[in-house]
């Protein structure tokens, strides 16, 4: 089934923000270390027995992967002439039975790898982060950055380069998201939440939200994934005394993927 030709958006997204391995790729370095572990951990967000459909185009050190094998917490590599990885995701470790596997690469995703119908966001990925009360989500585009003008009419010979962002308000203080795209730091036991002058790093966004189908008139789910958002990592607080509920407010600057896509849109598979 394919997405119909008219459709309206009907509501705001529920949103989940994840790692830009997953929609982008990314290459993490295994520094060896004393007997084949790594001097530093490394912080990969895969996670759960659905890994091996994730790695199954990457490669350890070079060579492509042989075989994968997950339990709980623990994915085990093995490539062709390498020898393994051994990666705990409890705590980021890796632990190579040689030298010679020294990098691992996670290739981009396309939305039926990244979202799969029997799974959903619930067991594939982790999220960092997860936004259930927006109450505005918008995205805009603007452009060209360039323009050049000329012939006798001055009409555009040529014109380069657009912008669009995401601006997203909610009604429920959120540390997670506050942490992650607000720059926040959160204490370790949660109770004490500072806000400094440092920035937070990208992310991807992967948003549920709901259309109708002017055809017939019923309302269809669908995704919207946005490869690359960098928050602005300033938030706004909106407390009033009367009216309505105190509003947070998140938004950032968006990038197109390798393929030139700021984001694309994906019916949900039930």
């Amino acid at each position: 089934m394919a997405l119909a030709a008219n459709l309206a958006f009907v509501t705001v997204m529920d949103v989940d923000i994840i790692d830009t391995a997953f929609t982008e790729g990314k290459s993490y370095d295994l520094v060896v270390g004393a007997a084949g572990t790594v001097d530093v951990p490394v912080e990969l967000a895969a996670q759960s027995t659905a890994l091996e459909a994730l790695m199954a185009t990457s490669s350890v050190g070079g060579e492509t992967i042989a075989s994968v094998t997950t339990s709980l917490n623990t994915i085990l590599l093995t490539s062709t002439t390498n020898g393994t990885a051994t990666i705990d995701l409890s705590d980021g470790s890796v632990t190579m039975s040689t030298a010679s596997v020294a990098v691992l690469v996670i290739d981009a995703h396309d939305a039926s790898e990244l979202i799969p119908s029997s799974t959903a966001l619930a067991t594939y990925i982790r999220k960092d982060a997860t936004l259930e009360c927006l109450t505005i989500s918008n995205v805009t585009q603007e452009g060209p950055r360039k323009e050049v003008r000329g012939g006798t009419e001055a009409k555009p010979c040529v014109r380069y380069g657009k912008t669009m962002r995401l601006e997203m308000e909610g009604v429920v203080f959120n540390k997670d998201a506050l942490s992650i795209i607000g720059g926040a730091n959160v204490s370790t036991d949660g109770n004490t939440i500072s806000v400094d002058d440092s920035f937070p790093n990208a992310y991807a966004i992967v948003g549920n939200t709901a259309v109708v189908n002017k055809a017939d008139g019923e309302v269809e789910n669908i995704w919207l994934v946005f490869p690359e958002f960098l928050t602005d990592g300033i938030f706004n607080i909106n407390m009033e005394s009367e009216g309505d509920l105190g509003i947070m407010s998140l938004a950032g600057e968006l990038f197109p993927n390798a393929a030139g896509d700021f984001f694309y849109i994906t019916e949900k598979v039930t």
